[in-house]
């Protein structure tokens, strides 16, 4: 029997008996992909709701104001083109601000609406989220508000002339904001993450989650005008309304 020393000094490097076998780069690559696919969690619901708010916001932005200009004030259709449009027309300035007016005077009370419920849902929600480690519920709960507001947003653009611009406002904050809005959302998903990744990891996971959610967002903000100008406010909104299904049961099934 070999000595304890003479298995200390032993160089196991020079035992051909065993030799080294270095994986394929292609495996290698195949088995990183697989690692990161599996630790996939809410990245996607993050990368996806970034671009959806923010062709959603914008896209209501552009309802509204057509909305005000058809609708509420009735300035004709030769006029409404040119401000929607921006066409520069010295004498359609007045019935611009009109409608940016109008606009303005309804988001304000559309924000407080919107704001109003969130709040309260947090104080009971993240105690029952924290006593019965349900996280995935209350990731999907704000997409029943989501998916209600998409509806009757497409039922405001259908009926353009029968549904009045405020119907509109109250459709874009009651809805959401009665399931908790973005807030739960977030609230949500961050503490699902910190759930179920280890310390170390937390951090980074959770700036990515909000890198993630800042780097679409901007993405849905530079195309949203293309998606509005081709596909219309009924085509964006179905759109939308397809996503946002889809990443319930994508995250219903993690």
């Amino acid at each position: 029997m070999a000595s304890t020393r003479k298995l200390t000094d032993l160089d196991l490097s020079k035992d051909k008996s065993v030799p080294f076998r270095r994986k394929p780069f292609t495996a290698m690559i195949l088995e990183n992909v697989q690692l990161v696919w599996t630790n996939i969690t809410v990245e996607p619901l993050a990368a996806a709701l970034g671009i959806c708010d923010r062709i959603n916001m914008l896209a209501i932005q552009h309802l509204n104001f057509e909305k005000a200009c058809r609708t509420s004030f009735q300035y004709g259709d030769e006029i409404c083109t040119a401000v929607i449009r921006g066409t520069n027309h010295s004498q359609y300035d007045l019935h611009k601000v009109n409608c940016q007016s109008l606009v303005t005077e309804m988001t304000a009370w559309v924000n407080f609406f919107l704001y109003l419920f969130p709040p309260f849902l947090l104080l009971f929600i993240g105690a029952y989220s924290d006593r019965t480690k349900r996280r995935k519920t209350f990731i999907l709960v704000p997409f029943i508000g989501y998916i209600a507001s998409t509806v009757g947003l497409i039922v405001s653009a259908v009926f353009f002339d029968a549904v009045p611009l405020v119907y509109t406002g109250l459709i874009e904050a009651l809805l959401p904001g009665m399931f908790g809005y973005w807030l739960v959302l977030y609230m949500a998903m961050f503490t699902y993450i910190s759930s179920i990744t280890m310390a170390e990891e937390r951090t980074f996971r959770i700036g990515l989650i909000s890198t993630t959610l800042s780097a679409f967002s901007m993405l849905g903000a530079a195309i949203t005008e293309y998606v509005v100008q081709y596909l219309g406010y009924v085509g964006s909104f179905s759109l939308l309304l397809r996503v946002r299904p889809g990443l319930h049961s994508r995250n219903q099934t993690k």
